[in-house]
C-alpha cells in the first residue's frame, strides 16, 4: 500500500492566520500507482509541464484541474480528508 499526505493552511492562531488546516491523503497499491504516474506523465506532456514539476491546483488551469480529477477518480484510489475549523 502506498500513501501521499499533504496539508494546507497552517497551526497558527495569531492575526493573518488561516481559519482552516486541512490533512488529506489518498492511498492505492502498487499496480494502481504505476497507472497514476504514467496517466500524470501523459497530462504533463499534454500541458506541457516540465518532468521534475510538482502540480498545484492554485497555479493549474481549470482545464488541468478537470483532467487530473478523472485520472485519479479513474482508478481505485481512496481519498480522506480532515478539515478542522480553528475558529
Amino acid at each position: 500500500m502506498f500513501i501521499y499526505l499533504d496539508e494546507s493552511g497552517d497551526l497558527g492562531f495569531k492575526e493573518g492566520a488561516t481559519n482552516f488546516f486541512v490533512i488529506s491523503f489518498i492511498t492505492m497499491d502498487g499496480q494502481t500507482l504505476l497507472q497514476l504516474k504514467r496517466k500524470i506523465k501523459k497530462l504533463k506532456q499534454k500541458y506541457k509541464i516540465s518532468k521534475g514539476v510538482e502540480i498545484k491546483d492554485s497555479t493549474s488551469s481549470h482545464f488541468l484541474r478537470v483532467d487530473v480529477l478523472k485520472v485519479v477518480s479513474s482508478l481505485p484510489i481512496e481519498i480522506y480528508s480532515i478539515t478542522v475549523n480553528k475558529h
